[in-house]
């Protein structure tokens, strides 16, 4: 009985100090820091991007109007590219549904104003 519980400590002992040193336990490497490059590029990327305060949509540079839900924004952005607005010109991104210059609704080529396609 006594063989087997020296065996036992043994095991244990072994186990507690042998277990940081098993070779499946291996360190994370380093991360790399990022560079003022990169950390420049992330602050312009972030400058340019806001959302409508209204349903959330990503709001590009130069926009007055909500692409998404059509409402008026409080303040213009910066201008951007795309397509041009049948109503005034202005240039607009695929996908959006209304310009974001002048909150008409985007006609797709094609389609019937009035919502027949």
């Amino acid at each position: 009985m006594t063989g087997i519980l020296i065996f036992l400590l043994v095991l244990w002992v072994a186990i507690i100090v042998g277990y940081p040193l098993w070779p499946t336990r291996v360190a994370a490497p380093p991360m790399r820091a990022p560079t003022d490059e990169e950390i420049a590029r992330a602050v312009r990327r972030r400058r340019q991007v806001s959302f409508c305060p209204s349903c959330g949509a990503e709001v590009r540079s130069g926009a007055r109007f909500c692409v998404v839900c059509g409402r008026a924004l409080s303040h213009p952005q910066p201008a951007a590219s795309g397509t041009t607005c049948a109503a005034c010109g202005a240039l607009i991104r695929e996908g959006d549904r209304f310009c974001a210059h002048c909150g008409s609704p985007v006609v797709e080529e094609g389609a019937i104003p009035g919502g027949m396609p």
